[in-house]
């Protein structure tokens, strides 16, 4: 059983996932946004004869990883509202089953993904899945009402946040998470198109550093004409003081193909990445780990216009905001002092 930090009883999910095939190989990476600076062991080991690496946040329980095989797979959620649950066995994790099952084909692998465990726990939200040379979207409610989805070979990318795209009810779906999860998704969505349009364009194959770190760039803007809170890499202090919010953490990239496994570790949130190593002495390992550092990129950016964002605030109910936090509290702070005047 995993031990629960209890910092806050309810948050809502930020995560934002993508899948690419860049130059033939499927790569899998994802930001993860939490409310508190989570305790993480990366496991590298043989189950059931088969060799895996999965980040274990040990505050919560949460896996995601990869094996030997090329099954891999990452999650954005679309609960409104994330509870913190008691921990669960590591074995009721469904990502955790899927990827230590032995010559697993695809019916056994949804059926794994999908079924409910003893403690009702399931895999809801976004997840893209990375399974015998193909991508697989699956997108589940917290009932387990689910639609899975093959990707074509055409399909050269897919990105996901928080709101439902074949369960549209579900989800952040109006207001502030609305906009949010609405803005995350297409600042990521350019992002990718501009990657794959530039390496398609110079026809480049990078090292391995430099296109982890490229990969790494997408998620990682400062668009300065943008909330804070709607990019999909957050700052912590760049949000309002006392003020519960959610930010980034880390991020994960999973190149199926070269089956490699490359954890980005924000060094303002985390100050120690475990690497557990439970391999066979001698043993010549097919997964390579790879943990990097990183933090907000600062550098700044201008991707929406104004009169663009006013439509989508109008669109989700979100009323007209300045560009930033401070400048909402000081106008927050003028209409107090208008009403006092009106009222004398």
């Amino acid at each position: 059983m995993y031990y629960i930090y209890h910092i806050h009883n309810t948050y809502t999910p930020m995560c934002v996932i993508f899948y690419m095939n860049i130059n033939g190989q499927l790569i899998l990476a994802k930001n993860r946004d939490l409310p508190y600076n989570p305790h993480i062991d990366i496991i590298h080991e043989i189950v059931n004869g088969t060799e895996v690496v999965y980040m274990r946040d040990k505050n919560n329980g949460w896996i995601e990883g990869i094996n030997e095989h090329g099954t891999g797979m990452v999650n954005s959620s679309l609960l409104e509202d994330f509870h913190h649950y008691p921990g669960y066995n590591i074995l009721e994790n469904k990502m955790y089953s899927a990827l230590v099952r032995k010559h697993m084909n695809k019916r056994d692998l949804f059926d794994e993904l999908l079924k409910k465990s003893d403690n009702k726990y399931i895999l809801e939200g976004h997840t893209l899945i990375a399974h015998d040379n193909h991508m697989y979207h699956l997108e589940n409610s917290s009932l387990n009402k689910h639609v899975l989805h093959s990707l074509s070979a055409q399909q050269k990318y897919k990105v996901f946040s928080n709101h439902g795209i074949h369960l549209p009810k579900e989800g952040l779906t109006d207001g502030r998470g609305g906009v949010s999860s609405f803005l995350r998704r297409e600042l990521t969505k350019a992002e990718v198109v501009d990657f794959l349009k530039h390496k398609r364009r110079k026809d480049i194959k990078c090292d391995d550093n430099k296109l982890y770190d490229e990969l790494s760039g997408i998620l990682n803007k400062n668009y300065v004409n943008v909330e804070y809170r709607f990019h999909p890499y957050r700052n912590k202090s760049k949000i309002i003081n006392n003020t519960v919010i959610v930010y980034t953490s880390a991020q994960l990239i999973l190149n199926i193909t070269n089956k490699e496994f490359i954890y980005f570790k924000d060094t303002n949130y985390i100050e120690n990445v475990n690497y557990i190593n439970r391999l066979p002495n001698h043993y010549v390992p097919k997964i390579r780990v790879m943990i990097k550092e990183t933090e907000k990129n600062m550098r700044p950016v201008k991707r929406l216009t104004q009169q663009y964002l006013q439509k989508i605030y109008k669109r989700f109910n979100y009323p007209d905001k300045p560009h930033t936090n401070k400048n909402r509290i000081n106008n927050k702070n003028t209409n107090k002092n208008r009403t006092r005047k009106n009222n004398k």
